[in-house]
């Protein structure tokens, strides 16, 4: 048939057997394909049997993943040598698609029965690719088998997730890839990269200036009040106060607004940044810039070793709260510090804005803004630049997180990752 033919064309493209030349022939074949994307469910024929449950598209970082299962009878998988590919089919290219056949766990196929074929919670499949080229809107996933009477085809079209929803895909990923180094290969696939974001400057040896404070409100909105309240008396040479969560509620501007009413005259300059602002532009008129979450700033008192720090002109100091006692303020190596970075401990930061010049963070690399501030105080340990203390908190509180599970999995694992290959 038509169809059967069309197949044999897919599948031969896929595997390199002809080439598709122009961009124009890639669109004739999309084209065909795209009326493929609306028939759903099984394909099937008397030896083997294809479906394709999901192809995902997620922007920054693009990444594609896509899963489904496959079966054939004992005659097929006697053959050997079964012919199959996955690939992205835009209009204009080709792009393909590692798949690992009978590596994702599928319990909902334990009772399954397809004729005479073999299908059981390890017939499922998953692929996973990180294209460098843009990938339009009409692109879609395809699926290719070759069996012993027919060829197979399944196609979707790629559906755009978040990339909070890469977070979610990977700890599902994680859970059901049976073997730990194709679940190894395919998380280094598909995790973010992170940039360098440090680089030193020539000093000029003045000191003083403005001080801004970053925070992170992960208590109760409305206690943010209480927070400005602390903030006028603890570190009054502040200039402003940038709050840096991804997500503001009314609940917080009107109690920000009603510390204002209440410190008339020691009015707080209180700023809001977006979601994906780079640290360098949080607070661009400030010399120094304190980071910190609401909780970290009722555990430590921080400001009177931050003022001293700064008369003595220290580029960068990181205060990490833990539960090690008798550590009040003690300094740590870079080392240690890289590794609290990694394991997610809390921490208070203050940095010269003068002494660095901080590249802006590629966007593709964090969805929140405390894996943004992490990583650079990872890097900044990393290059040896700055000092790195703890704190014994009596009793540590990471307040409610402003990220969510799947957004700290995947900052997680592109943070080590990213650590991991500085080290290579």
């Amino acid at each position: 048939s038509l169809e059967e033919v069309f197949a044999d064309l897919l599948l031969a493209a896929g595997l390199g057997q002809i080439e598709l030349e122009t961009p124009e022939q890639i669109g004739l074949v999309h084209a065909r394909a795209l009326q493929m994307s609306e028939v759903v469910g099984l394909a099937e024929s008397g030896t083997a049997a294809l479906a394709l449950d999901m192809a995902h598209l997620y922007d920054e970082p693009c990444r594609v993943v896509t899963s489904g299962w496959m079966a054939t009878d004992q005659a097929n998988q006697e053959k050997g040598g079964l012919r199959r590919v996955a690939m992205v089919l835009d209009e204009d290219r080709l792009l393909a698609i590692h798949i690992d056949w009978q590596q994702f766990m599928r319990a909902d196929l334990s009772e399954l029965q397809v004729a005479s074929l073999r299908v059981g919670v390890s017939s499922g499949f998953v692929g996973a690719a990180r294209p460098n080229v843009p990938i339009s809107a009409k692109a879609l996933c395809v699926i290719c088998l070759s069996c012993k009477d027919r060829p197979l085809v399944r196609v979707r079209a790629l559906a755009r997730q978040s990339p909070e929803a890469l977070g979610t895909q990977l700890q599902r990923l994680s859970q059901t890839v049976m073997a730990p180094d194709i679940l190894g290969r395919i998380l280094k696939t598909l995790a973010p990269q992170v940039p360098t974001l440090v680089r030193k400057t020539a000093p000029d040896g003045s000191l003083g200036g403005p001080v801004a404070i970053a925070l992170n409100h992960n208590m109760d909105h409305g206690l943010i009040r209480d927070v400005l309240r602390y903030l006028r008396g603890a570190c009054p040479e502040k200039s402003e106060v940038v709050i840096t969560n991804r997500n503001v509620t009314d609940f917080m501007v009107q109690a920000a607004k009603a510390d204002q009413a209440e410190a008339g005259e020691q009015f707080l300059s209180v700023r809001w940044v977006s979601g994906k602002m780079p640290v360098a532009d949080w607070s661009p008129g400030a010399r120094y810039l304190i980071v910190a979450s609401s909780t970290s700033l009722f555990q430590v008192n921080v400001f009177p070793l931050f003022r001293d720090l700064r008369a003595r002109g220290a580029p960068i100091t990181a205060v990490f709260l833990t539960q090690i006692s008798g550590t009040d303020f003690a300094v740590i190596t870079p080392e240690d510090a890289m590794q609290l970075c990694l394991n997610s401990v809390p921490f208070v930061v203050q940095i010269d804005l003068k002494a660095f010049a901080l590249d802006a963070a590629d966007a593709s690399a964090f969805v929140s803004q405390s894996g943004q501030l992490r990583w650079l105080v990872h890097e900044f340990a990393r290059a040896g630049l700055g000092e790195f203390r703890e704190y014994s908190a009596a009793f540590l509180s990471e307040g409610a997180e402003t990220a969510s599970e799947a957004v700290r999995f995947l900052e997680n694992l592109a943070f080590r990752r990213g650590a991991l290959e500085r080290l290579s």
